[in-house]
């Protein structure tokens, strides 16, 4: 916050000192008193930059910023699109500012697309406005602005914190919604999604009607018959050839590379077109994402609100907190907090004198500095409430630890030294896990347990809330992806009735051993039909210049190779897989893999 010499005022500073040191030492009083005089000149540049940078912190220049609303897709957000960001910086001060650039500080999934040299004078109030551009769906955080104050001899840093939260949504989910609302109450065009039904051996009730030669005779409906006085069937229906389950890898190597081009992307992207075409169609449609665990798991149902909940699911994978997904320990998780409310709220909760580490009112962070638990304790309090407030207003769940423990149970919690013995209590609908959202009876899904505590969970919790991005994990484990997805084909294996199965995935990392092979051949004998979709790197993006051109070349053959081997390996379980197809632009050209539409459907359950 203090000024700091340019590299021009450096230059100035050493020759004016170096005159003076020549002037006393050759006796030249001339070159003492010019030495003198570019001194004193630096001085007064270094008080009037003192000045304004004390018209920053005493509050007297005030920054207010806030992004301005799309013009397409309904103003929603989705990827590849640049939006307004409006500023207007108001100098109280009787200083002269003089030359200031402003730059965003933005999340990784947005970026600035120019910056801005502005002249700020005393007593002015200045509007203008910057673009930022959505690079990935995602919860991403527009959190200040930062300031340089640029002077001749002196610069000053400045920030002012602003945290703004964005939802970016895939572009076909918003275009699915915005079709349904337009066409929904139509007399003319109604297209709203039904669900299609066969007759079948078991299920619903579809309707009664008159018995025909060759129908079954234990499907009899004596009561109608007797009230009619002619034998009547009951039809029932059966909805085996109307469900699709969508199941998207989420595991390291589907997200190498920049946001916008990273596998997972495109995976999002064609998750979410696939759910909004087959919801359209009138199916019934799941979620779950996996990597080494499964972790989310949403029901199949149908209907535009399935859709957003897929929608909600999706954005929520860039922002992972939970412990195993994310490279962070408690000690890292506490050092981040910190930091974050020094710069962003102006709380600094490090304890500066000694003091004794063991103390149960302090924690320390990775480094050894110690922090003030209470500060901590009550920011994430805050954000526990606010996070609660937001989940009520936009009706939408993240994975969660369950229900919070009173302020009673909080200090039993920190006596035992900062666990729960307890087993979790279940938690309100705001914040039930994402697993158990939907159809919580056929959804029983069983997680190793992992002991963390209670601190630890909050932490993350407030990570997730006010935008503070953790590394997920980069390392791929020794067969914890194909546990994974072992795990996920033996759940979906249970479901009834059968149901086609996409799952995108990279195959980078999957060992065709025999738990997989036979959660493979259990699925295919309940009837399922599973289809995989790769997202191959080599098709999603093209290499600009030599240097790229000469990696791309060396990744591209050793993925080419180990997904070759587990395509052939598929391909003689019975497996179908199609690989995606080459990309022009940031956002895929097209989709690997056609939804059949409502008369192609209606033909598959006649």
């Amino acid at each position: 916050m203090h000024p700091t010499l340019t590299r021009n005022g450096l230059w100035i500073v050493i020759t004016a000192g170096s005159l003076s040191m020549a002037g006393v030492v050759t006796v030249h009083p001339a070159l003492v008193l010019c030495g003198v005089i570019v001194l004193a000149v630096v001085l007064a540049a270094w008080i009037h930059a003192w000045k304004a940078a004390g018209a920053v912190r005493r509050h007297l220049i005030r920054v207010a910023l806030w992004p301005g609303h799309p013009t397409t897709h309904r103003g929603a957000l989705v990827p590849d699109l640049d939006l307004p960001l409006h500023v207007v910086i108001r100098n109280a001060s009787v200083y002269d500012v003089g030359q200031v650039e402003l730059h965003p500080i933005l999340s990784d999934g947005l970026t600035a697309t120019n910056g801005l040299l502005l002249q700020i004078f005393a007593g002015s109030t200045v509007e203008t406005h910057l673009r930022i551009k959505t690079l990935a769906v995602g919860t991403w955080f527009i959190h200040g602005l930062s300031m340089t104050l640029r002077g001749t001899l002196f610069t000053h840093q400045a920030y002012f914190p602003s945290p703004t939260p964005l939802r970016v949504l895939p572009k076909s989910s918003v275009q699915a919604q915005v079709v349904a609302s337009n066409v929904m109450g139509s007399p003319d065009l109604d297209v709203r999604p039904r669900r299609l039904r066969s007759p079948g051996p078991g299920g619903d009730l579809r309707e009664i009607r008159q018995y025909h030669p060759g129908d079954p005779f234990k499907r009899i409906a004596w009561k109608a018959t007797a009230r009619t006085g002619r034998l009547m069937l009951r039809d029932l229906e059966d909805s085996s050839s109307s469900t699709f389950y969508l199941l998207l890898d989420i595991s390291p190597s589907m997200r190498d590379g920049p946001p916008g081009f990273a596998k997972l992307d495109h995976g999002i992207d064609w998750v979410s077109w696939y759910a909004a075409q087959a919801i359209r169609s009138g199916f019934r449609v799941g979620y779950m994402s996996v990597d080494h665990a499964v972790y989310q798991h949403l029901g199949p149902d149908e209907g535009r609100k399935q859709l957003m909940r897929i929608t909600e699911l999706l954005a929520g994978l860039h922002s992972v907190v939970e412990e195993g997904y994310v490279d962070a320990t408690l000690p890292e998780l506490i050092d981040a907090l910190a930091e974050y409310l020094r710069f962003q709220k102006g709380l600094d909760c490090r304890v500066v004198v000694a003091a004794d580490p063991l103390d149960p009112a302090l924690v320390a962070g990775a480094t050894g500095r110690l922090y003030s638990r209470a500060i901590l304790e009550s920011w994430m309090e805050r954000c526990r409430n606010q996070q609660i407030k937001r989940s009520a207003r936009a009706a939408w769940t993240v994975p969660g630890p369950g229900r919070i423990p009173s302020p009673s149970r909080q200090a039993k919690i920190k006596a035992e030294g900062g666990r729960d013995p307890r087993p979790m209590s279940p938690a309100p609908k705001s914040e039930i896990s994402v697993e158990r959202i939907k159809d919580a009876s056929q959804d029983r899904t069983s997680y190793p347990p992992t002991i963390t505590s209670f601190l630890e969970r909050e932490i993350r919790q407030c990570c997730r809330t006010v935008g503070i991005a953790l590394p997920y994990r980069t390392a791929l484990l020794p067969d914890a992806k194909t546990q994974g997805v072992t795990s996920a084909l033996r759940i979906l294996a249970t479901r009834r009735p059968a149901m086609s199965v996409i799952f995108v995935s990279d195959l980078m990392g999957i060992e065709m051993n025999r738990n997989l092979d036979n959660a493979i051949r259990h699925l295919q004998s309940r009837g399922h039909h599973l289809t995989v979709v790769s997202p191959y790197a080599p098709n999603l993006w093209a290499p600009n210049g030599p240097k790229q051109s000469i990696l791309h070349r060396v990744f591209s053959e050793h993925e080419k190779e180990e997904m070759t081997a587990t395509w052939i390996h598929l391909a003689r379980l019975g497996i179908r897989t199609v690989v995606s197809p080459r990309r022009t632009s940031r956002q895929p050209s097209g989709y690997p893999l056609d939804v059949p539409s409502r008369r192609a459907s209606q033909r598959m359950a006649e």
